[in-house]
């Protein structure tokens, strides 16, 4: 059995063709084993909880049905997320995500960039883990780039008083 996942930040009618081609190519290419495929919307607080891709010939049908998440819903479950980071990396990615898309000021976006990292650090994982998970924590929650005015804070942000 393989899992597939598709990770779609912005919305694309030709998503549900495009998950249909994927899961058919990992078959093809696997040898045909079961191929489950997921999607996650990381731009998005709701959505579908299914999404079909469907297309007719003239004696043909196919259809293809897969199970989306749409992260915006884990907005509201913080509190979960954050009792769950500790032994699950996929929650502190998920809030990693929830504070890149949500805080686009540069202040609220480091605040919420520290609190992320004082967690990894009070979670107990593994350096090397740690490691990891700030190079994506880094990737997904960009910051501006240090001003001469400021340079002692990370990104040049000053805060303010």
């Amino acid at each position: 059995m393989l899992i597939h996942i598709e990770i779609q930040g912005r919305a694309d009618a030709r998503f549900p063709a495009r998950m249909y081609r994927y899961n058919a190519l990992l078959k093809d290419t696997r040898g045909g084993p079961v191929v489950d495929s997921l999607a996650v919307l990381t731009g998005h607080d709701a959505g579908p909880e299914w999404m079909r891709y469907r297309d007719e010939g003239l004696a043909c049908t196919t259809e293809f049905t897969f199970p989306v998440v749409a992260l915006g819903h884990w907005r509201s479950r913080l509190p979960e997320l954050i009792a769950l980071a500790a032994t699950n990396p996929f929650a502190v990615i998920v809030m990693a995500q929830l504070q890149a898309s949500h805080d686009r000021d540069a202040e609220h976006r480091l605040d919420g960039k520290i609190q992320l990292l004082r967690l990894l650090y009070r979670s107990g994982y593994a350096r090397d883990d740690i490691r990891a998970l700030i190079r994506l924590i880094d990737w997904m929650i960009t910051l501006p780039l240090a001003s001469t005015n400021d340079s002692s804070r990370p990104g040049g942000i000053s805060r303010r008083k």
